[in-house]
């Protein structure tokens, strides 16, 4: 018998598709989409306080809603322009024998406020991973002496927090370097049916 018949027969073999599932991989070249989360809508309540020891100085709440496991977060921006002077010298040329500096003043501007944004995504025990980045900046109510400027304060955080529906949580506490006041930010979680 020819010894090249065994080896065309297993060439054969090895090249012939696998049964159906083959065929199926064969006729469909698309895959099973996982099943994407149900959308849910939260309401996020976020309160920016400032204490000295033990008195409250300042209360700040927002409120935000937030889809859970939607493609895109939720933002709130809140604020207002501050102008800023700028002092710059330039030439005189009026007075005899050449040039003196003179100083110009113009303003810039800046924002202070707040900035917030949030998302939120489902987790198991019926509890929501909502991640918050936070930003605040305010004028401190001294100012640098030495050139009669406003001094701008300044806090940012980002954090991620487990929270069930009605739950609140402290997720940040930061002390002032300039002042010992300490800003804490508490957030209050709820679903919306």
């Amino acid at each position: 018998m020819n010894q090249t018949f065994p080896v065309l027969v297993l060439a054969l073999v090895l090249c012939a598709p696998a049964g159906p599932a083959a065929a199926q991989e064969a006729g469909s070249s698309q895959k099973p989409s996982a099943e994407k989360p149900e959308m849910i809508p939260l309401k996020l309540d976020l309160v920016i306080s400032r204490h000295n020891g033990d008195k409250k100085i300042s209360s700040l709440p927002y409120s935000m809603w937030v889809t859970a496991n939607a493609p895109s977060g939720a933002r709130v921006r809140m604020g207002v322009q501050v102008p800023i002077v700028q002092t710059v010298f330039g030439a005189d040329s009026k007075e005899k024998g050449g040039t003196t500096s003179v100083p110009q003043q113009s303003y810039t501007y800046r924002n202070i406020g707040t900035n917030i944004d949030a998302s939120a995504m489902s987790a198991p025990g019926g509890r929501y991973r909502v991640s918050i980045t936070l930003e605040e900046s305010g004028l401190h109510e001294k100012t640098n002496a030495a050139i009669d400027a406003p001094l701008i304060r300044s806090f940012n955080s980002s954090f991620q927090l487990l929270l069930a529906d009605k739950q609140t949580a402290t997720f940040t506490s930061a002390t002032d370097p300039a002042t010992g006041e300490t800003l804490r930010v508490e957030a209050t979680l709820s679903v919306l049916k």
